[in-house]
């Protein structure tokens, strides 16, 4: 090996420099460094459940404007422009048609969630939906049939879940009479959080609570501590119609 050859290895060439793999060992493809890999999407993925977009519609019909946009989307509600009368009619004579057509499915639905869904509840739902000028609880739950979501409606403390079997769950929130709605259905993550931390009431219950004996106080105070009601030095009787007078106040 001649001097200059020696003199330039020495230059570009480190000893061990590259010999030893324990200094790459952590760039190397293995078993290892793929299970601690995290793919760049999921992150944007994870980003994509918490988004939200809330939207409170200037029609006096909040409730169902609310549903229809959540349904058919915000730019074809901005296409509708002033024609919103007429668009309101004939997406309500669409539903119409549906209940007229769908009686025995309807009323299946209803029944999982221990909804009362007679025949008669079924026709005051067809007048109440051409006639009133306001959905009703029972209207909107026909609706959320028909477009196939699940929803939670939050009244300041308690919320009323409307379910029909669907994997989307929107949350509406009402703001005196004005009914506000995220038109992203909520995540998993929140839907827990609500179930495990808020009042959550099933819609359709002929009376908002159980009689008194099905409670033990402790059900009771949790309850009250949901809806914020104070109830130190409370007996039980007093208690339970707090709670009861305070979810018939809301729900109405």
């Amino acid at each position: 090996m001649t001097a200059s050859h020696t003199y330039l290895n020495q230059i570009f060439y480190i000893p061990k420099k590259f010999d030893d793999l324990d200094c790459i060992q952590k760039y190397m493809l293995s078993h290892e460094t793929l299970n601690n890999y995290q793919p760049k999407n999921a992150s944007i993925q994870s980003a994509e459940t918490e988004r939200s977009e809330l939207f409170r519609p200037k029609q006096k019909d909040s409730l169902f404007w609310g549903l229809y946009v959540a349904h058919h989307g915000i730019n074809e509600y901005n296409m509708i422009q002033n024609k919103h009368k007429n668009r309101e009619m004939e997406e309500k004579h669409t539903i119409l048609s549906f209940i007229q057509k769908n009686n025995n499915m309807i009323k299946d639905i209803a029944k999982q969630s221990e909804i009362k869904m007679s025949q008669v509840r079924l026709k005051e739902i067809q007048s109440e939906l051409l006639l009133d000028k306001n959905t009703s609880s029972y209207v909107f739950f026909v609706m959320c049939v028909y477009y196939k979501v699940n929803a939670i409606i939050q009244i300041e403390n308690i919320y009323m879940h409307f379910q029909t079997g669907s994997q989307e769950t929107f949350l509406i929130t009402k703001h005196k009479n004005v009914y506000e709605i995220d038109l992203y259905p909520i995540s998993q993550e929140k839907l827990d959080h609500i179930v495990t931390n808020c009042l959550l009431v099933p819609f359709g219950q002929e009376k908002p609570l159980k009689g008194m004996t099905g409670y033990k106080v402790i059900d009771l105070e949790k309850m009250a501590d949901k809806l914020q009601i104070s109830y130190e030095n409370a007996k039980k009787t007093e208690l339970y119609n707090a709670i009861l007078v305070k979810l018939v106040e809301l729900q109405n």
